[in-house]
């Protein structure tokens, strides 16, 4: 009977070692495994993140955008009725009646006006 149970004793501490042994190798299997699955969320909450900010980005583009449209689209209507009044000047001008081209304040006007087109025309984009 004492070497039965001593040999069953032995049995069960050899079970529980293999026991406490694989338990061990386990438990360390799923750190590792939830290490990575927090590593490879970080990852995809960093591309979330970047995905954010070039979506920001665009829409920020997309309104300059247009912006820039409606400014271009008003400095084009600004440039044709500059030069619409340009050429009634100049046809005015042309009458000796109206006396534009003898008259240094419709000169100087005329000579600002013709400045703000060129400047405008400059700052046109191409």
């Amino acid at each position: 009977g004492d070497a039965m149970d001593a040999r069953l004793r032995e049995f069960k501490q050899h079970l529980d070692a293999g026991l406490r042994e694989r338990s061990d190798s386990l438990e360390a299997q799923l750190r590792e495994v939830a290490g990575d699955g927090r590593a490879a969320a970080g990852r995809g909450d960093d591309a979330l993140r970047r995905l954010q900010e070039l979506e920001s980005l665009m829409h920020g583009l997309l309104q300059q955008s247009d912006m820039t449209e409606e400014a271009v689209s008003d400095l084009v209507g600004r440039v044709g009725g500059l030069e619409r009044l340009r050429s009634s000047v100049d046809s005015e001008a042309a009458m000796p009646s109206v006396g534009l081209a003898t008259d240094p304040e419709a000169s100087a006007r005329l000579w600002r006006v013709e400045q703000e087109v060129s400047d405008l025309a400059a700052q046109a984009p191409e």
